[in-house]
């Protein structure tokens, strides 16, 4: 909820800012990823092997490291910039960079602890 209202907000505040257009068109790439590492997360609760379910988890680590790539490039990005956003659009977008990629750090942690009770439950 928080990432859909700040954007509802920021919208209404920034009158189509073609700088915060293109920051927007980078989450959507993170956004991508997300989808694609909770696609692996329901394979991976279906997944019949442990191997089977390593691999998946590996993948979704491998998607965790390139939203954190892509995330690093739009924060330096926002400070290369910095001098020509408003405090407001500066946080928002600072604040946003972290949200998404908190998501997808999530889907990482949901992903080792299946693994983990899939290692225990084998033992």
């Amino acid at each position: 909820r928080f990432i859909s209202r700040e954007i509802k907000r920021m919208r209404l505040a920034e009158n189509g800012n073609e700088v915060l257009n293109s920051f927007y068109s980078e989450f959507v790439k993170i956004l991508n990823k997300h989808l694609e590492a909770l696609d692996l997360l329901s394979k991976m609760l279906n997944a019949n092997t442990t191997d089977e379910i390593a691999q998946i988890r590996g993948s979704i680590e491998k998607l965790e490291e390139e939203v954190d790539e892509i995330k690093d490039n739009i924060i330096d990005n926002i400070y290369q910039i910095s001098g020509k956003l408003t405090f407001v659009e500066f946080n928002h977008l600072l604040s946003l960079s972290h949200k998404f990629d908190d998501i997808l750090d999530n889907c990482e942690d949901a992903s080792d602890l299946i693994m983990s009770i899939i290692l225990s439950v084998e033992s």
